[in-house]
């Protein structure tokens, strides 16, 4: 899928590329050392990221997890792990085998089927003993790519998609929600979009198209509500609205003068770099 290239994803605006030292790396656990904040979920999600790249699987948080790390406000219920789509099947099977299916809990119920998503259909895992839940997501059907260049590690050394790869992808898939709060949590000016990501042309049809096709293998009855919808739609007209809008969306319980954005303290630091606390 077409997308900003790795260097310019290397070469990112300050806001991705300055984090301290330790997020450029793997961390091992010996290298945690809780926080106030820090949830146990933090450390359980650090082993499991641990256990996948040891089997030679990258992998990334994408979902809310990703919102909350750029600075949105969003409620995680579970853990949204992006997986190469083409080593979904291994992920799953070392889960669910030897001594990692005395780890983690398979065959969790699935949630009522979502609009425009295939999420009730991936597979999902809770870690024994714990409130630790995860869901396995096909990296093609978030319209991301997991490699190293596109991932950035936290502070923890958890991975997260870089910021220009996941903005990118809520362009590519015209997600205005978590657009919006992907932008009002980085707030990040329109002219970094124009460095940082790719804004020429329209949305990804052809991904709509898959998807939809996806989506509709899995209903009885082949109705038509609920799919993603097929208008084209340019990227660099909606990354100018989702930007300028900005204030628009502060409502009036969070004054202009006070607040950047919904999530942003005017002169506040970028979530992702400081150490107060790390996801």
């Amino acid at each position: 899928m077409d997308g900003p290239s790795a260097s310019a994803i290397m070469n990112e605006f300050s806001l991705s590329s300055a984090a301290s030292p330790r997020a450029h790396g793997k961390l091992t656990l010996g290298d945690y050392e809780p926080e106030p904040c820090d949830a146990d979920e933090t450390l359980e999600a650090l082993k499991l990221i641990r256990i996948l790249e040891e089997a030679g699987i990258d992998c990334c948080f994408c979902g809310v997890s990703a919102l909350i790390y750029y600075g949105a406000e969003r409620v995680r219920d579970e853990w949204e792990l992006c997986i190469p789509t083409q080593l979904m099947p291994k992920a799953e099977l070392l889960l669910k085998t030897g001594r990692f299916a005395e780890t983690y809990l398979s065959g969790l119920p699935s949630p009522h089927p979502q609009p425009q998503s295939l999420n009730h259909t991936y597979p999902r895992f809770q870690k024994r003993g714990s409130d630790f839940q995860f869901v396995l997501t096909p990296s093609w059907d978030v319209h991301l790519t997991c490699e190293p260049y596109s991932i950035q590690r936290s502070q923890l050394g958890l991975p997260y998609p870089r910021l220009g790869v996941l903005l990118q992808s809520y362009l590519e898939t015209t997600n205005r929600v978590s657009l919006c709060d992907a932008v009002d949590g980085a707030n990040v000016p329109e002219d970094w979009g124009h460095a940082n990501l790719d804004l020429e042309g329209t949305n990804d049809l052809q991904w709509v198209a898959r998807m939809n096709d996806a989506i509709l293998a899995t209903r009885r009855e082949k109705s038509l509500l609920g799919l993603i919808p097929t208008v084209k739609i340019s990227k660099r007209e909606l990354w100018a609205k989702t930007i300028q809008e900005k204030g628009d969306r502060l409502g009036w319980t969070r004054p202009s003068d006070i607040f950047a954005t919904r999530f942003r303290l005017h002169g506040s630091p970028d979530p992702w770099l400081h150490d107060q606390c790390t996801y």
